[in-house]
């Protein structure tokens, strides 16, 4: 049969756009109002012990700065070694019963942070809950992220870079927000009250979640425990319509066309591939999304999310001791990268959808290493010789302005980047296990470059750890855009399916689709 006849018998899917335009408005709002509110109320509630965690510490006799970047370290390590149970989880439950387990986790143990020295009087007990709370508030993230980013990557497979765009602008405000409610919180009322309204501010993310699963049984998904939203949509969404998808299994004619949008998929039908992986191993499961071009994005993430806990470590005492800046002054320097993140998230995101996720990615990686290096050596050698100290000043706070905007080059494309790395129409068990890979590599930069940088900076100075981390981003930044534009962005089975078929992969870019069709 020649490509012609193919193509008369495959209907082409909807572009990715339409896939966005079949949810109702009611139903995106919920979604939105999912992810937006869970990730808003984490993150806040996250940040509020940022101010005054180390005089707590110091109050009951223990070396406070030590043990607070051991507390802070807990959260991202138990994220990512829990990960994969979140994961295993997911396969087995679904993803609704991870966010009624991960919202309601992550309030309690909030609560019982806040609790830690009415529960026990010794300072090493405190600790120790400390320790235990802030791990067990980390794997509560753990399960409602999974769970958050997998819907979202489903439900908006054509506008994924606007929604995370929109998510990154709210975890911003939670982050910014954080430690001021934190400190007037605890002035006013002790070490308990913030974290007690943290937990309150938690649960008012929970009507989202009982909406969310109202929503998905209404659709007639089951308790929604297993399939998200768009599982029937799929199946029907496959042949073009739901009468299409009905007449196929009836027909000759239309068993014909199954059979031959099998052949023209990867792993099967989008039955099948919903369904691929269901008694299949977990390691056979991270296999089937495991692609160099999934690694390299993931890497990319690593040192973007690594470039801002390396710059926050070090950067209040370069401030205050090279630059001269007041106490009172050096909280609105760090409010300049997140204000800028926050500004210029949305734009991103729309950009990113439009020209691809991994040219906008690689792009900003390869903009914070430059913008490292101009605050690291070139400031440090020209700036200072030819402005002076307040040349210096405002050269490196416009740099990290501009850091906070490249920052959002970097992290609103990555998990739309890791996505479209895999191949064919994936399975709800390979959404998941992209988002796991996302969540263990950002989790993993959180974790290992703040110690890096906490060691480096006393020994050679602020100008050579920033010019070493910035050289590092752009190198990282050259080769992976070498890697994409020698053998191409997305794996070239979708772009030829695209091709042949008019067969979409999800997050394929539009031109793409319409350039081989045409």
């Amino acid at each position: 049969m020649g490509d012609e006849e193919e193509g008369s018998l495959l209907a082409p899917s909807p572009p990715p756009s339409s896939e966005d335009a079949a949810l109702s408005w009611g139903e995106k709002v919920v979604v939105l109002g999912l992810v937006t509110s869970v990730s808003f109320s984490s993150n806040i509630t996250n940040s509020l012990v940022l101010p005054f965690l180390p005089q707590e510490i110091n109050a009951l006799g223990l070396p406070g700065q030590f043990l607070t970047g051991i507390v802070f370290a807990v959260f991202p390590l138990a994220v990512l070694v829990l990960s994969p149970l979140c994961n295993a989880l997911a396969r087995r439950l679904g993803r609704v019963p991870l966010l009624y387990a991960g919202v309601p986790l992550q309030a309690v143990c909030a609560l019982m942070f806040g609790l830690a020295t009415r529960l026990t009087i010794s300072p090493k007990g405190v600790v120790f809950v400390f320790l235990a709370t802030r791990s067990l508030q980390g794997f509560g993230a753990a399960l409602a992220n999974l769970a958050i980013f997998a819907i979202v990557a489903e439900v908006f497979p054509a506008s994924l870079g606007k929604v995370m765009g929109l998510n990154e602008v709210i975890i911003g405000l939670g982050i910014m927000l954080g430690p001021v409610i934190g400190s007037a919180l605890y002035s006013y009322g002790g070490f308990a009250l913030p974290f007690l309204a943290g937990s309150g501010v938690l649960w008012l993310s929970f009507p989202f979640v009982v909406a969310y699963h109202r929503q998905s049984v209404r659709e007639g998904r089951g308790s929604g425990s297993r399939g998200g939203l768009q599982a029937g949509r799929r199946r029907e969404s496959s042949l073009g319509s739901e009468t299409a998808f009905y007449s196929a299994e009836s027909s000759p004619a239309g068993r014909d066309e199954e059979e031959l949008l099998s052949m023209a998929s990867p792993g099967g039908t989008a039955e099948e591939k919903e369904n691929e992986g269901e008694a299949g191993s977990f390691w056979a499961q991270v296999g089937s999304v495991m692609t160099w071009r999934l690694i390299l994005s993931a890497f990319v993430l690593f040192f973007a999310i690594g470039a801002f806990v390396w710059v926050e470590t070090i950067l209040s005492l370069h401030l205050q001791n090279d630059l001269g800046f007041k106490e009172k002054y050096i909280g609105v320097v760090f409010a300049v990268i997140n204000v800028t993140y926050s500004v210029v998230g949305p734009f991103v995101g729309a950009l990113a959808d439009k020209f691809g996720y991994k040219p906008i990615m690689v792009a900003g990686l390869m903009l914070t290493g430059i913008t490292f290096i101009m605050m690291g050596p070139v400031s440090d050698i020209i700036i200072r010789r030819e402005g002076g100290l307040r040349g210096q000043r405002i050269f490196e706070v416009s740099l990290l302005g501009l850091f906070g905007a490249f920052q959002t080059l970097c992290m609103i494309p990555t998990l739309p980047a890791m996505k479209e790395s895999v191949p064919g129409k994936l399975s709800e068990n390979q959404v998941n296990t992209v988002v796991m890979v996302f969540n263990q590599f950002q989790q993993s930069g959180l974790m290992f470059t703040a110690p890096l940088s906490g060691a480096l900076c006393p020994a050679i100075g602020w100008a050579k750890t920033m010019g070493i981390y910035g050289a590092v981003c752009l190198g990282i930044g050259m080769a992976s855009s070498f890697f994409f534009y020698v053998y191409g962005p997305l794996p070239k089975d979708d772009e030829e399916m695209s091709r042949r078929h008019g067969i979409t992969a999800p997050l394929l870019d539009r031109r793409e689709v319409e350039r081989g069709m045409g």
